[in-house]
């Protein structure tokens, strides 16, 4: 069931929003207006808590009276930023739990990255309130969320102060199920995905971690960070320690040439030995295979970063190459265009994958994908890409759905796309009804145990290492009896 969208349109919310947004604002009193915020949105966000009777004694007799049913509320904080909202939720409700979920953004990818989770045992029971100051592209919010509906609670409410209007449709997309509170809601997102005119970068206003060298400088500083207006801990450097910290990292880039010349022998042994290893492609000590070089294709994404095509195309192992296209019925990978381009011009084959999703009509997906990935920019079958299902469709919907997309797909590009999935999933939503199309199945036990689905192609790793590209990225193989022939469009 879709739930409601609420962005308050109080009085008190509007002018101490106004305050709050201001560079004049300090710390303390920033950190104050965010307590406040927190506390009057607390009073709508719990208005329809469940209610049970209870009889209690006042000095002149029983009062019949209603209380909040079942276990107390659970405040979850997305770190660090949301820390800076718990007092003043815990003003309103000072017996709720409080748990933890640590998410930091990759600055290149803008994806979340968790580090930490500490929720209580029992949150099953509970009514759970996330709290974020900042709604942007909606990553951390859909992660931690996700990671919080694993344990089963019995509701979810997410609480932001400021939400642009991309990161409210992501969440509404994600996680529609969800009640979403907002003070209010900006403009749009910029190349850099903060919000416009936004309040800032809530982690950082409020923990100062910013360090200011000019009054440009600062400028720019509080337009992309709210933690250190929060707790004041914005440190100013004078021009006597800047022109001290110049002859510092002057005097270290002079030893360590000097360091480079004197270690030369050194470095000549680790190109010759190590990084021609790290030039075939690696897996992780937690993901190891009993072959690193056993590998026939990779598949990327805007999580990879900026990939070097150049480099990726000198690996012997690497026949396809598949690239994130498109996701849902509006998203489009923003590298996409450009890796396509790229990794074909190093006369690499490419494909393009669709990351199919349980929450838009699969007529509209499909449209989606042809929109952005044209026929003749690829060499390989399209690739739907179908891994969890957070509509939490009937698997009858799944199967209906999908049969609308293949049928659009296999009319546009001439053949029948590949299926992705992990082993699970694979044999819990599309065994029964897809098993004749080719598959790649994800399984990671270390690359020992393959896939129990029926697969074409293995994905038995996503700790691979390829000289070129900056992160972790899948790796996978093909079945014994199967070669590039059964990707290849033409």
């Amino acid at each position: 069931m879709e739930r409601s969208v609420v962005i308050f349109n109080h009085p008190l919310i509007h002018h101490k929003l106004s305050v709050l947004r201001s560079t004049k604002t300090d710390s303390k009193q920033f950190r104050e207006l965010i307590t406040e915020i927190a506390a009057l949105m607390m009073f709508d966000a719990t208005k329809n808590l469940p209610l049970e009777n209870v009889n209690v004694e006042t000095p002149c007799g029983t009062a019949h009276c209603k209380q909040i049913a079942g276990k107390k509320l659970v405040f979850v904080p997305i770190l660090r930023a949301g820390l800076g909202m718990v007092e003043g939720a815990l003003q309103v409700v000072p017996t709720a739990r409080v748990g933890h979920i640590g998410l930091s953004r990759d600055e290149q990818t803008l994806l979340p990255v968790e580090y930490y989770c500490k929720l209580p045992q029992d949150i099953d029971q509970r009514d759970v309130f996330v709290l974020d100051p900042m709604l942007a592209t909606g990553g951390s919010a859909i992660d931690a969320i996700g990671q919080i509906k694993k344990r089963n609670p019995r509701s979810i409410k997410f609480l932001c102060i400021i939400a642009a209007p991309e990161g409210l449709e992501a969440l509404k997309n994600a996680h529609p199920d969800v009640d979403i509170f907002c003070a209010g809601l900006d403009d749009h997102l910029n190349e850099h995905g903060y919000i416009v005119p936004g309040l800032g970068d809530a982690g950082d206003r409020t923990f100062g971690t910013v360090v200011k060298e000019s009054k440009q400088e600062s400028k720019k500083s509080l337009c992309t960070d709210a933690g250190e207006r929060t707790f004041g801990t914005v440190v100013k450097e004078t021009k006597q320690k800047s022109k001290k910290s110049l002859w510092i990292f002057a005097s270290i880039a002079v030893l360590l040439c000097a360091a480079v010349f004197l270690c030369k022998p050194t470095y000549h042994y680790w190109k010759k030995h190590f990084q021609r290893k790290n030039h075939i492609g690696i897996v992780s000590k937690n993901n190891n295979s009993k072959n690193n070089g056993n590998f026939n294709g990779i598949d990327v994404s805007h999580y990879q970063g900026n990939i070097d095509w150049k480099l990726v195309s000198q690996n012997p192992n690497i026949q396809y190459v598949y690239i994130k296209a498109t996701e849902g019925s509006t998203k489009v990978d923003h590298k996409y265009k450009k890796n396509n381009r790229e990794a074909r011009e190093m006369g690499m084959k490419v494909g393009a994958y669709h990351f199919f999703t349980t929450t838009s009509s699969a007529r509209k997906q499909a449209e989606n994908f042809i929109s952005n990935a044209p026929v003749k920019d690829q060499d390989l079958i399209p690739m739907i890409d179908f891994e969890n299902n957070r509509g939490k469709w009937s698997k009858k919907q799944i199967r209906d759905s999908l049969n609308v997309f293949i049928d659009i797909i296999k009319k546009h590009y001439g053949k029948d796309p590949i299926f992705y999935s992990v082993n699970s999933h694979f044999n819990k939503y599309l065994a029964q009804d897809f098993n004749t199309y080719h598959s790649m199945i994800g399984r990671y036990n270390k690359g020992k145990q393959p896939p129990t689905a029926n697969y074409s192609i293995w994905q038995y790793s996503d700790r691979g290492r390829i000289n070129g590209i900056p992160k972790f990225v899948d790796l996978s193989r093909f079945h014994p009896k199967y070669n590039i022939d059964i990707l290849l469009l033409n």
